[in-house]
């Protein structure tokens, strides 16, 4: 993922809604801490955010989780909600577009064994003019 980069030569990032897009998507994430239909006892969501290398231009934002967030869900976050239930998620989709980001969603849906499943979502916002 990296950022784009046609973007005008001033910067405004809105920190109050980026953290509202952080603390929305781990929800979601811990929403979906499951294995199958039930939830798992002892599950997990990690969350990174850092800068991205080499030029530590974007601001990266990484979270993880042993479940499956429905395909509605991740279909939200990409593109348009298609239920009135992930109206939540084309809203982060769109904060992170204002501010010239992207967004990449990767789920295993092959169901092989419990270990198989999981949801991994990052998100990347750029910092510098040039970075964007």
């Amino acid at each position: 993922m990296r950022c784009s980069e046609d973007l005008p030569s001033t910067l405004y990032l809105d920190e109050d809604k980026l953290a509202w897009v952080v603390e929305t998507l781990v929800e979601h994430a811990l929403r979906y801490v499951r294995r199958g239909t039930r939830i798992r006892p002892g599950g997990s969501v990690e969350v990174n955010v850092g800068l991205s290398s080499p030029h530590r231009s974007c601001l990266r934002i990484e979270i993880s989780t042993d479940g499956l967030i429905p395909e509605s869900a991740a279909a939200a976050l990409v593109g348009a909600p298609t239920r009135a239930a992930e109206l939540t998620l084309g809203l982060v989709r769109e904060i992170v577009a204002a501010h010239s980001g992207s967004i990449e969603v990767r789920t295993s849906r092959d169901g092989r064994g419990d270990d198989d499943f999981f949801t991994r979502l990052a998100v990347a916002v750029p910092l510098t003019p040039e970075g964007r």
